[in-house]
């Protein structure tokens, strides 16, 4: 069976307790990811505060190692630097928790007080689709 035939495709908006809400675009695997399986299949998350019309921001590739338990990122797109701090810290807090490769994009205006709510809404939205 081809790999995309195991996602699932989610869309929704949400909405921090402080800030403005945003849009979520998820591709998630069918089977809900834990570190100790082989996780082929990745996570991709676009975040946007503007709508769909807009051009991609900033888009970053990370990977979990499991053997050292350390993940790696790369620059796909760059974007203003506190965009890029966030969706780094974002692909990092995701593949480390579920041991996966994630993709995450992030577009709109976002400040660094919107790491911790953002993070949480996104964990248990992951979470709460399975």
């Amino acid at each position: 069976m081809n790999s995309y035939l195991k996602t699932q495709t989610i869309t929704t908006t949400l909405e921090p307790p402080t800030g403005d809400k945003f849009q979520l675009a998820a591709i998630l695997p069918l089977v809900k990811p834990t570190r100790e399986s082989t996780n082929d299949i990745p996570i991709t998350l676009h975040l946007s505060k503007v709508g769909a019309d807009t051009p991609l921001g900033c888009y970053v590739y990370s990977i979990y190692d499991n053997k050292n338990k350390e993940v790696y990122q790369t620059l796909l797109n760059n974007g203003e630097e506190t965009l890029v701090d966030l969706t780094k810290k974002i692909g990092l807090l995701v593949s480390k928790k579920y041991g996966i490769p994630t993709y995450v994009s992030m577009s709109g205006s976002w400040s660094l007080e919107d790491l911790i709510s953002t993070v949480k809404l996104i964990v248990d939205f992951i979470d709460e689709s399975y």
